[in-house]
């Protein structure tokens, strides 16, 4: 079974005004839902991580819809807090 990943348009404008080292862990997180996709009945699931960088923390929090009868990953919020180390 092979999930396609999308954004939907106002998440891929968030994204799109992150730091490209931001930009590539979320794909890297996109990717593995693709490739290991939720069980049949959750419809969301939501992903979390922390990156260091010039002195402070990202956090950066997702949340996902998985789309089981159309085969879709798409990330429909994007939540970032920066804070210092």
């Amino acid at each position: 079974m092979s999930f396609s990943p999308e954004f939907a348009p106002d998440t891929e404008s968030q994204w799109q005004d992150l730091d490209l080292d931001l930009q590539e862990l979320i794909i890297d997180e996109m990717e593995y839902l693709v490739a290991n996709p939720p069980g049949i009945h959750q419809d969301y699931v939501y992903r979390d991580f922390a990156h260091d960088a010039g002195g402070v923390r990202h956090n950066v929090f997702l949340r996902i819809n998985v789309d089981h009868r159309r085969q879709r990953i798409t990330i429909v919020g994007i939540v970032h807090i920066v804070r210092p180390i």
